[in-house]
């Protein structure tokens, strides 16, 4: 698979999680202060495809009536040439894993992703395209059936309820909220759950090395 989109994109690990989706879609949209590449001065708004075999596979760019397409090395091309003249954008993400997911984050949170589960992740970020930050909260949904959390300090609990987290949000200033649900009765233990392993994430994002590349596109962060 190809690498994916040139470092240009900064802290966005594009070609790292290109390769773990069957199919992915981005729509991305923002007004271009000055024209650069392929990119006009104005409004624009991206429709790009990505695949596990070739990272970024087409880009259909649209600006005012006109409406381009960019494939493989050129769609790559035409992706950083918008992000760069954007400075920023909103951005919507949908993908779906090809396989079965499990994702350790650390401080003993651990999400398991079914194969095939819809994953969207939306938000807006501005900056320059090294230098992205989050403007607004960054929105993660698993859909209606979730994802599987295990938290270890509270394992038996979290196994016990079947706790699943159907939303993520991550604040500016490095917060995380997870919403889900669990099994019928155990209510308040799934609150309680969810509430200790958001303090778990904000926390590890916020303080953790592994997660400075996070933090970069954190503008609020606590420092240290």
């Amino acid at each position: 698979m190809n690498a994916g989109p040139s470092m240009r994109w900064g802290a966005l690990p594009v070609g790292r999680w290109a390769a773990h989706v069957t199919c992915a879609r981005l729509d991305v949209e923002g007004h271009a202060a000055r024209a650069g590449g392929v990119v006009a001065e104005g409004d624009a708004r991206a429709e790009v495809h990505f695949s596990s075999e070739r990272g970024v596979e087409w880009v259909g760019l649209h600006q005012g009536p006109s409406v381009r397409a960019y494939h493989y090395q050129d769609a790559e091309i035409a992706l950083d040439d918008l992000i760069a003249a954007l400075g920023g954008g909103r951005f919507n993400l949908r993908a779906r894993p090809k396989a079965g997911l499990r994702i350790r984050f650390g401080h003993g949170v651990v999400v398991q992703v079914p194969p095939e589960a819809m994953v969207q992740v939306t938000g807006l970020v501005s900056g320059a395209p090294a230098h992205m930050v989050l403007s607004e909260p960054l929105a993660v949904s698993f859909g209606e059936q979730g994802v599987m959390l295990v938290f270890t300090p509270l394992e038996a609990l979290t196994r016990a309820a079947s706790v699943r987290v159907t939303s993520f949000t991550l604040a500016p200033d490095g917060r995380v909220h997870l919403e889900g649900r669990g099994s019928r009765g155990f209510d308040t233990a799934v609150r309680a759950a969810l509430a200790a392993a958001s303090l778990s994430l904000t926390e590890l994002i916020r303080r953790s090395p592994r997660w400075s590349r996070v933090r970069a596109l954190l503008p609020e962060a606590p420092e240290g």
